[in-house]
């Protein structure tokens, strides 16, 4: 590699198996086992990566998805079986200036429906085929991209921060627990990196600095006279998180019985924006308050990242018609899950919400939740509250996990991260720190009470 330039990219790599047969988009399924994918650690040239080996259970093709979950780069067709050293040409290259800082993951889905293509605009999770633990089958890497140019002056250089070692003190609720790292910068020029941690046991993972959000939306008449500030203000929310340079996707789930997604993960403001003023346009019936807030729980279960906080935010001028789920039931999941509530509803002795119990409300909700919190929608400063308190609170989350540390060439520093041990349940945990050019793992213990 005489002369030339490497740029360590850690890149959200995800290896996809579009499987022939004739199940349809929107149904995950199970596959019958057996199938692997294993994508390594690799040097390229930005146009091509390839997958080491896959088996796959039916005829089918691989595909790389982006931290978005949009396709860049689709294999040809293979037969069912063992394959190996799969080359996949991309469709846009990658390169140093591009945003490939998240781990992504290897899933099977399943084929083409009625002949059409993958494109970049295809959902994935659309097509999810699952393992026999009920979880897609993935696989990361870290692609490193080579500069095909000489290496210039010291001046030209660029940071390359890499973890020497990785510990983790154990912890007994409510107090934190702590991971040490010790970093090298082994570039030839000062740099500036988010320094992050993953946490992820049994049903759980906390993020490293993305967000997954699902709006709840009410399109019931009782809404129209709210529903152009509702409109405006999100619209206010997402510029404030494209502010920031939040990593966040948005997916959107209308209340009107039969709840149902109106709007799959997706990174695309536009699109979302499009979605939400389709739900508060359309004036709706009855509405199913909790099974919408199941619903998004479902959601975040089956499409959202394994790197990302979880967020519902949930707006109603009213209570649940129906108490199924009932609130102890949504709590529990929303607190086994580390999932952030923010309900944004009337107080609970004004109309429309007065008709409703409190077991039927959702401010009492977000009391009962561990990571819960209530905004009254029919405040005279409900704008200021979402575009400044909501919004800052989503991006508080963001950047829970992460700590930002300055290095000069060859200097190497010890940073301490702090584990919050009360918004997750005791047990062992794997914490994976990352830089922009590194990971490691270990091992946290978290004590009961």
């Amino acid at each position: 590699m005489n002369m030339r330039e490497l740029s360590v990219l850690t890149i959200a790599t995800v290896v996809v198996v579009f499987a022939v047969g004739p199940v349809g988009i929107g149904t995950a399924q199970e596959t019958d086992g057996g199938a692997e994918i294993v994508f390594e650690n690799q040097v390229t040239d930005g146009n091509v990566v390839t997958v080491a080996s896959a088996d796959l259970p039916t005829a089918g093709h691989i595909g790389i998805v982006d931290t978005h979950g949009i396709l860049i780069g689709v294999s040809d067709s293979l037969a069912a079986g063992e394959h190996s050293e799969i080359e996949i040409t991309l469709d846009n290259p990658l390169n140093e200036d591009a945003e490939l800082r998240t781990d992504l993951k290897a899933v099977l889905l399943t084929a083409e429906d009625d002949g059409q293509q993958y494109n970049g605009s295809t959902d994935p999770h659309e097509r999810l085929l699952l393992g026999d633990d009920n979880r897609p089958i993935s696989d990361t890497a870290i692609v490193t991209v080579e500069n095909q140019g000489t290496l210039g002056s010291v001046d030209a250089g660029r940071a390359n921060f890499q973890i020497r070692s990785v510990n983790a003190s154990s912890g007994d609720q409510p107090e934190p627990a702590t991971t040490t790292v010790d970093i090298e910068n082994v570039g030839n020029a000062t740099g500036t990196q988010n320094i992050s941690y993953t946490l992820e046991g049994e049903n759980i993972t906390t993020g490293s600095g993305a967000v997954d959000i699902v709006f709840a939306l009410d399109q019931s008449g009782s809404m129209d006279d709210d529903n152009a500030v509702v409109r405006q203000e999100l619209q206010n929310f997402t510029n404030r998180l494209q502010a920031e340079n939040v990593d966040v996707r948005y997916a959107v789930v209308e209340m009107e019985r039969p709840t149902s997604v109106v709007q799959n993960f997706t990174s695309n403001v536009t699109e979302t924006r499009a979605a939400v003023d389709q739900i508060l346009r359309a004036s709706g019936d009855t509405e199913d308050n909790f099974e919408s807030l199941n619903r998004s729980l479902a959601l975040l279960s089956e499409q959202g990242r394994s790197n990302a906080q979880q967020i519902v935010i949930d707006i109603t001028d009213e209570g649940s018609n129906v108490d199924e789920p009932t609130q102890e039931e949504l709590a529990e999941r929303f607190n086994q899950t580390n999932t952030t509530y923010i309900a944004v509803t009337p107080p609970g002795d004004q109309d429309p919400m007065a008709r409703y119990s409190p077991s039927l409300q959702k401010r009492p909700l977000a009391n009962m939740t561990e990571r819960g919190v209530w905004y009254n929608l029919v405040a005279g400063n409900f704008g200021e509250q979402f575009t400044e308190e909501i919004a800052q609170g989503v991006v508080d989350v963001s950047r829970e996990n992460q700590q930002e540390l300055t290095l000069d060439p060859n200097e190497t520093a010890t940073v301490t991260l702090e584990v919050n041990t009360t918004t997750v349940p005791s047990g062992t945990y794997n914490v994976t720190v990352a830089t922009a050019n590194d990971t490691a793992s270990t091992t946290l213990p978290v004590g009961a009470p």
